[in-house]
Parts: structure tokens; C-alpha cells; sequence
């Protein structure tokens, strides 16, 4: 449960990073056109997210803003995944392809 709080706090703390950036940037006149033109480009395309790790959990939420069709691979079995985390997948209707079966669907 500690895990989780972690990467919530994590998320949330970058999110509001990234909120500060933007605004600072438009203030300053200033776009990222490629990021613009990187977030564009992933709408509707066909993302992986490989390891439900630390560092991948912000990616089910920013690909899933971006409209991205993502599936997402682990190692583990369900059952060793928090449920919290699966519950944000299934919600978004992200597919899943864990243990036995994690790289079948990237071929």
C-alpha cells in the first residue's frame, strides 16, 4: 500500500510540474513544437508500456489523455499487481498481456 501512495504522490507531483511548465512557457511566448507535434503523432497509434514499474505507472495516465491505443506488458500475474493499478487499466481499456503471455501480442 506504501508502493502506491509513493507513485501517486509521484504522479501527482509531476503533473503539477508539468501544469507549471506549460503555463510558464505560454506566458514566455514559448511552444514546444515538437512536443505538440510528438503528442499529435501518438493519437489513436498503437503504444506499449513495457514493466508496470515506478517509472512506467505516469505513462497509463499521459498516454490515456492522448487518446493512444496502449497495451500494457508485465511480467508478473495479476494477482502480484496491485489492484489499484489494474483497476485504472481496465478502466481505460487498455489491454493486458501479463506472465506467459507478455510478448505474444507485440509481434
Amino acid at each position: 500500500m506504501a508502493y502506491i501512495k509513493y507513485v501517486q504522490n509521484n504522479i501527482k507531483k509531476h503533473k503539477i510540474i508539468n501544469k507549471r511548465l506549460r503555463k510558464k512557457e505560454f506566458e514566455l511566448g514559448y511552444e514546444n513544437e515538437k512536443l505538440q507535434e510528438f503528442e499529435e503523432y501518438i493519437k489513436n497509434r498503437r503504444v506499449a508500456i513495457i514493466g508496470l514499474g515506478v517509472s512506467n505507472l505516469p505513462l497509463i495516465d499521459y498516454f490515456h489523455e492522448k487518446k493512444s491505443n496502449v497495451t500494457v506488458f508485465d511480467s508478473r500475474e495479476i494477482g502480484e499487481i496491485p489492484k489499484e493499478i489494474i483497476d485504472k487499466i481496465t478502466n481505460y481499456t487498455m489491454e493486458m498481456s501479463l506472465r506467459k503471455r507478455i510478448f505474444i501480442k507485440i509481434a
